[in-house]
């Protein structure tokens, strides 16, 4: 019997994951939908949402290619100035920019080109068009948690709802 090499056993495992790395992009991707539904006031029904893009402002692929923009202007200012940024303050001061950079999203024109590197990557690589299962998901996902949020439903009720959905083990 002959035996794989590391490498090779590596790679075979490596795309067993990726194929069910899929399945999560699905739900991402179900997920984005439903929100960028809400967004646009539209009820959230099967129609609506199968319409919604699955690229989203708010998703936080656009706040790490962001982070990853900043992190790159951090690194070309040491490497010019010779000043070494310590890493603890680095990384807050990382993040910080970041995040605000974020919340004031497509507003800034020097930010666009960041912001197609975070719509390129949920497109191609974090999320993935959703089956009708995937969207139901997110739909009562979304009703449930904002029952919650305006107090119309209980902790009972979420019990309730979810073993009628066949949803708790």
């Amino acid at each position: 019997r002959q035996k794989f090499h590391p490498s090779k056993r590596y790679c075979y495992l490596l795309s067993k994951m990726i194929v069910n790395m899929k399945n999560t992009w699905m739900y991402h991707g179900a997920e984005h939908k439903v929100i960028e539904t809400n967004y646009a006031g539209k009820d959230i029904n099967l129609d609506n949402c199968k319409q919604a893009p699955r690229v989203s402002d708010n998703c936080g692929t656009m706040l790490a290619s962001i982070m990853i923009f900043i992190y790159l202007i951090i690194f070309v200012f040491e490497l010019v100035s010779g000043i070494n940024i310590w890493s603890s303050i680095e990384l807050t001061l990382g993040i910080t920019i970041s995040y605000e950079l974020f919340r004031v999203k497509r507003s800034n024109i020097l930010l666009k080109p960041v912001f197609k590197l975070g719509y390129f990557l949920q497109e191609k690589c974090f999320t993935k068009e959703p089956n009708e299962h995937q969207l139901a998901q997110a739909m009562l996902t979304f009703s449930i948690l904002e029952g919650l949020e305006t107090k119309e439903l209980t902790l009972e009720d979420v019990n309730e709802v979810l073993s009628e959905a066949n949803m708790l083990p």
